[in-house]
This record gives structure tokens, sequence and C-alpha cells, in this order.
């Protein structure tokens, strides 16, 4: 994405354009990385109820 905003010519409108564009990848960046943080996070807890309450607990709270 960046490599084709850097394509541009830099008049007044493209460089609005760019900039806006350039807005927009760093807030689906932004949201990836939230995402990400997420899902390692209920990985963890997963993780630790199981190791701390056995798989059958871990089980048993996915089934509701």
């Amino acid at each position: 994405m960046e490599a084709q905003l850097a394509r541009l010519t830099q008049s007044a409108e493209t460089a609005g354009i760019t900039t806006n564009l350039r807005c927009i990848v760093q807030m689906f960046r932004d949201h990836i990385a939230t995402l990400d943080e997420a899902i390692k996070s209920t990985k963890l807890k997963e993780w630790l109820t199981c190791w701390l309450m056995g798989p059958d607990h871990l089980r048993t709270l996915r089934k509701r």
C-alpha cells in the first residue's frame, strides 16, 4: 500500500489523498495490533485455565 502511495505525484490534491490514505493504513495497522494482542491474551487465559484447573474445566467453559 505504501509503495503505491509513494508513486502518486505530489500535487495539492494527491498530497491530501496520500495523507488520508496513510492515516487509514495506520489506523488499520493499529486495529490489527489490537486484535493480535486480544488473541494472544485469550490464548494465554485459555492456557492458564487449562494448566491451573485441568483440561476438563476448559472444555466445560467452551461448551457454554
